[in-house]
């Protein structure tokens, strides 16, 4: 494939250009924002559903005999209600990150789709 705008046949992807630009000491975070990679949406939904798990496991070993189903229930209820949420949040995530991965850049241009 070649740049529409100039005609050169070296399109680089844009992630390696952001990686290159970022190292700059002088680089504009405003100019380099269009370049940046996706946010990762899974990451803070898969650590909230961990912590419910987490707790979910503990929170029995710290109340009475009688009332640790009681005191881990609603730990257990949040973590099935978050699971769906972390996996939407993963699938998303990966459609992203195959978008910007896809994303190219002329060097000599400056072009990028």
């Amino acid at each position: 494939m070649a740049c529409p705008q100039c005609g050169s046949e070296i399109l680089v992807p844009v992630a390696d250009h952001y990686l290159e630009e970022v190292r700059k000491t002088g680089a504009d975070p405003r100019v380099l924002d269009a370049f940046a990679p996706p946010s990762r949406k899974a990451i803070l939904h898969g650590v909230i559903f961990g912590f419910f798990v987490w707790i979910g496991v503990l929170a029995p070993f710290f109340a009475p005999i009688g009332q640790a189903l009681r005191d881990s229930s609603p730990f257990w209820i949040l973590a099935v209600i978050w699971f769906p949420i972390f996996w939407r949040a993963r699938k998303a995530d990966k459609v992203t990150r195959a978008a910007y991965d896809a994303r190219r850049l002329c060097p000599s241009c400056g072009w990028h789709d």
